[in-house]
Order: structure tokens, then sequence, then C-alpha cells
């Protein structure tokens, strides 16, 4: 049964064991599966190709949860096999609650509900978190690891930035509302309202509906404009860094690789005199 459940666990976590044929097939099949269901969700909300085909999409729900309800069940069952939740009932508790096993359960909980009897209204509008089964691809996709690795490791840099977005948006709306409230109370009315057109003007989407008329808001909406243009290119900047820096480790890890193979399978040189093996740096 140990060893059922340690294949069961590497063909369903991300492991250096799950490299195999079957593990790169059930995460194929598994990701097909989510990217399915959220077509299915989109095409849902069309009403002539909801009405043409109910019975294929209640099929298709009824099959997906199926699965995705073994898979959710069979994660915590093999759960204990990850060293930080090798205890059995302690480890598979904390599993449950991680975000990925949280997303799993609200993913498939819209199916199951219906055969508790729950109020189908309300069903209706829960089955809008089918969507959040796009979150499980960071499962299967090494690219979405090394992305939160990336952010990981970047976050003091970027909460800083955060830091410097915050603090120019409530400066800006704050300075706008008190030179706008009297020429436009409508459009800025507040400062929370004054900080939608901030946000505008600090992302550079500039919407047009809430504009500076003053001659001093004019002004510091072109300084909040460019300060944002140049604050917010700095996150791209240093998560590409990051990426870059990432990959840049992943290329010399062969070269590492090989060249240690290389100074433990080269060939022995001995000395032609006495028959001795000579030192490495002696080979020639």
């Amino acid at each position: 049964m140990r060893a059922i459940r340690r294949r069961v666990f590497v063909l369903l976590e991300p492991t250096e064991e799950a490299s195999d044929v079957w593990g790169r097939r059930v995460d194929l099949f598994l990701m097909s599966l989510i990217l399915l269901n959220v077509a299915a969700v989109i095409l849902s909300t069309v009403d002539q190709i909801n009405r043409a085909m109910p019975l294929a999409f209640q099929i298709f729900y009824a099959f997906s949860v199926t699965i995705f309800g073994a898979e959710y069940l069979l994660r915590i069952w093999c759960s204990v096999e990850d060293p930080r939740y090798a205890r059995p009932i302690l480890g598979r508790i904390r599993f449950v609650f991680t975000p990925l096993a949280l997303i799993d359960l609200i993913a498939i909980l819209p199916m199951l509900l219906p055969l508790a009897g729950a109020d189908l209204r309300s069903v209706r509008a829960l089955r809008l978190l089918r969507m959040l089964r796009v979150f499980k691809f960071s499962r299967y996709s090494r690219g979405v690891y090394v992305m939160l690795d990336v952010l990981r490791e970047r976050r003091e840099e970027l909460v800083a930035v955060l830091g410097m977005l915050a603090t120019l948006l409530i400066v800006s709306a704050t300075v706008v509302y008190f030179a706008e409230r009297n020429d436009q109370p409508d459009s800025f009315s507040s400062i929370p309202v004054a900080m939608w057109w901030g946000i505008a003007a600090l992302t550079t989407v500039g919407y047009g509906d809430v504009v500076p008329v003053t001659a001093l808001g004019r002004v510091f909406g072109a300084i909040v404009g460019i300060g944002g243009l140049l604050l917010v290119a700095l996150p791209t900047g240093i998560i590409g860094a990051g990426f870059v820096a990432r990959f840049d480790e992943f290329a010399s890890e062969p070269e590492e690789f090989g060249t240690e193979n290389a100074s433990e399978t080269a060939p022995e040189t001995r000395c032609p005199h006495c028959g001795e093996a000579l030192p490495p740096a002696a080979n020639v």
C-alpha cells in the first residue's frame, strides 16, 4: 500500500521522480480537462449554445467533477508522502487548508451542492467558481513555479515599488481633490473618488471620464502621469531581471554537471618511466 501511495503521489505532484511517461500523461490529461472546463463555462454563458446543448454540458460537468473529486481525494490520501504533511491526521488536515487544495475543493463544490439539496438559484451563482480551476495550472506548469520563485525572491524590491506607487496615488488624489472640488464637485466629490482618476493617471490608461480642469490640477496631473510611467516600469524590470537570473542558473546546471562527470570519468595518465598515476594537473 505504501508503494501504491508513493506512486500516486509521484504522478500527481511535481517532483523530480515525476518525469516518467505516465506522469506527463496525467499532467497533460488534467491540464486539458481544466482548459475544457474553462471553455465550457465561457460557452455556457451564450444563451443559444446553452439552450442547444444543456444535456451535453451536464454530462461533461458530471464527468469533470468525478475526475476532479477523485484527484482531490487522492491528493489528500497521498499527501503524507510530502515531508511537510508526514503526520497521518494532522498532516492531511494541514494539506486540506493549503491554497491549492482549497481551490480544488471550491472548484468541485458547486457540482456537489445540488446533490445535498441546496437551492438551485444560489448554485447557479456559485457555478462561476468553476473558473477557479484555471488556477490549478500552477500544479502542472514548471514555468508557474519559476514565476512564483522569482516573485518570492524579489518581494522586497516589489514591495518597495508598490509602496511608492501607493504613496504617489494618495498624494495625487489628495492634491487633485482640493484643486478640483470647487470646479468639479461631482467628479471629485471625495478623495476616494479622486483615487479613480489617480489610478488611471498612474497606469497611463487615461479613460478620460474624469480629468482635471484647473491649472494646478493639470500641472499635477502631468507630474503624476510621468511619475507613474516610471514607477510602473520598475516592477517589469525587477521581474525581468529575476527571470534572467533564474534562467542563467538553469543554463549553467548542465555545464556544471558535464564538467563534474568529465573529471570523474577521465582516464588516468600514468608515468611512462615508473608506471604510477599522474595527478590531474599533470595530464596533458
